[in-house]
């Protein structure tokens, strides 16, 4: 059986570490400790602005998204 490999995929905006944008992290991940929030901290140098989550995408199609 030929099982298509998928990537969780999102359209989102690279937000480079600078002073304020650390700032902002420090902030939003003591706010991720509340559960109820909905927040997912990431590491500082993989942080963005999540646009739109596309959900898992076959890898045949990525290409086509992209373009």
């Amino acid at each position: 059986m030929n099982v298509e490999q998928r990537k969780r995929l999102f359209i989102g905006i690279a937000c480079p570490p600078g002073l304020a944008v650390k700032q902002v992290l420090a902030d939003l991940q003591a706010r991720a400790e509340d559960p109820s929030a909905g927040l997912r901290p990431v590491a500082e140098e993989n942080l963005h602005i999540t646009l739109k989550f596309l959900g898992m995408i076959p890898e045949t199609q990525i290409a086509m998204i992209c373009q």
